[in-house]
């Protein structure tokens, strides 16, 4: 899908270059209590699945922080979702 701010030639190409830098740069930091949902799957033993959803709740209800940190794995790059929970030591 196509943004409404990206419909000329030269938007395009300011979008192209935005994304080139973000993915050529390094890996974003991972602040202090974030954990990916996988990690913290595996900490509190339940399935990748259940904690995703259990995470994501959180996140709607407030009692967890999200932040979209760029992550390299191999050569592929993403935006990996890292999860905090308020409150927690």
């Amino acid at each position: 899908m196509v943004s409404e701010q990206c419909t000329g030639r030269a938007d395009t190409l300011s979008a192209l270059a935005i994304l080139q830098a973000f993915l050529a740069g390094e890996d974003d930091p991972v602040p202090a209590g974030f954990r990916t949902a996988a990690q913290w799957s595996e900490e509190w033993g339940k399935s990748r699945v259940h904690a995703g959803r259990l995470l994501r709740r959180g996140v709607a209800l407030g009692v967890v922080d999200v932040v979209r940190l760029k992550v390299t794995n191999g050569q592929v790059t993403r935006a990996t979702p890292h999860y905090a929970i308020k409150g927690a030591p």
